[in-house]
């Protein structure tokens, strides 16, 4: 702490290091990339510029999270769902880094 500058110590937020390992994991599961867990009848989340299935980048089980974060961002599952199409260059034509971009898509779930 006596290495973090008195200025930017109100800024400081709890973070962790993901274990990760090979495979996909179960449905429910923190993953980058794989499967994710969709709700019944719910389709594949498509890219609302080029119209193709978006990739699951993360899927985050906010239910087990280390115990120093948990509840603090809710419950249930965040998943951030990206167009990698370069057929139509979704990322530079729908700005993608930007909040809210068409080709890309967060969703919280409760499990």
């Amino acid at each position: 702490m006596d290495l973090i500058p008195a200025s930017i110590r109100p800024f400081m937020r709890a973070a962790f290091l993901p274990k990760v390992s090979e495979g996909d994991g179960a449905l429910k599961a923190s993953k980058f990339w794989g499967k994710p867990w969709l709700n019944k009848n719910e389709d594949w989340p498509v890219c609302q510029h080029c119209g193709k299935p978006m990739q699951l980048f993360l899927q985050l089980n906010l239910n087990s999270l280390p115990e120093s974060i948990q509840g603090e961002f809710g419950t249930g599952l965040l998943q951030l769902f990206y167009c990698t199409s370069t057929d139509t260059n979704c990322e530079v034509e729908c700005e993608a880094w930007l909040p809210f971009a068409k080709s890309m898509l967060v969703l919280c779930c409760s499990t």
